[in-house]
């Protein structure tokens, strides 16, 4: 198979929803030797309810996948970060992305075995990183308290998922990409997925999908449990936006200033791990 599949896999909250808008930006130019599949695409077809994990649905998304991939297109991006995990994986258990191997066998099993492929993962100190999922997760599902992400065991490393990452996909190229670095890499990433510059595009929206409210999260501890999805997402939206405008724009920090200089020290541990590895490039 003669083109190159770029897939990335998030993690969340580390700015996938500029980068996947900008993705989309590009596409729509149609760039000579470049496909990138509309995300809510990928989205709707592959992940959705978990579509991937469920062996009804496999040949049908196998067959979707070989179709994409055979088309002449030197490049193929596909970026969707829900195929490594979802926000409510960080609660009843003691590491990240509890469920990224039996969702990234599954993936990967859709995949032809000799497709060309280099992977994205970008990663984030967890002092924001966690604060920013659970939000995430206030927003989807019924409320649990922060303590019980990871079950309190908040130290942690993203050197394990890197492993598993590159466990289930071991011929591909890997790279590691420093979130807090985002927006001095962002066009080395254009560049080497699209060969498209970003001074080619016009100027971006701002995509910003900011940290819940203090005041948003203990209004998601008052929803009763049975509320439905849409008018969940809703209210705790509405209540973030309307504290904002109200000048209580305080994001959710559960963290100890202790605890946050905790957490970024054990980040940069992660980081010097990432930087001496030789089968993994970290753009910083």
């Amino acid at each position: 198979m003669s083109n190159h599949l770029h897939l990335h896999l998030g993690a969340h909250k580390t700015a996938s929803t500029h980068f996947q808008y900008m993705l989309q930006m590009i596409g729509s130019h149609s760039p000579p030797g470049v496909l990138i599949p509309a995300g809510a695409t990928i989205r709707k077809e592959i992940t959705h309810a978990n579509r991937f994990l469920i062996p009804d649905h496999q040949p049908d998304l196998r067959a979707l996948l070989s179709q994409i991939l055979s088309e002449e297109s030197q490049s193929i991006v596909i970026s969707e970060e829900n195929l490594i995990g979802e926000a409510k994986d960080f609660f009843d258990c003691d590491n990240l992305y509890k469920n990224s191997r039996v969702r990234l066998e599954a993936f990967a099993g859709l995949l032809p075995k000799s497709q060309n492929m280099t992977i994205w993962f970008f990663i984030r100190s967890l002092d924001s990183f966690l604060p920013s999922i659970y939000c995430e997760y206030l927003r989807h599902w019924r409320y649990r308290n922060f303590s019980t992400v990871l079950n309190g065991n908040h130290l942690q490393s993203w050197v394990p998922v890197i492993d598993t990452i590159q466990s289930i996909f071991p011929n591909a190229q890997f790279n590691i990409v420093d979130y807090h670095q985002y927006h001095k890499v962002f066009p080395r990433i254009l560049g080497e997925m699209t060969g498209v510059s970003e001074e080619s595009l016009p100027r971006p929206l701002k995509v910003i999908r900011p940290r819940l409210s203090k005041l948003s999260v203990r209004a998601a501890s008052l929803l009763p449990n049975h509320l439905p999805f849409s008018l969940r997402h809703k209210t705790v939206d509405m209540v973030s936006h309307l504290s904002r405008l109200a000048g209580y724009s305080k994001p959710f920090s559960p963290y100890s200033a202790q605890k946050i200089k905790r957490l970024r020290d054990r980040f940069e541990r992660d980081i010097e791990t990432v930087r001496n590895a030789q089968t993994l490039s970290l753009l910083e």
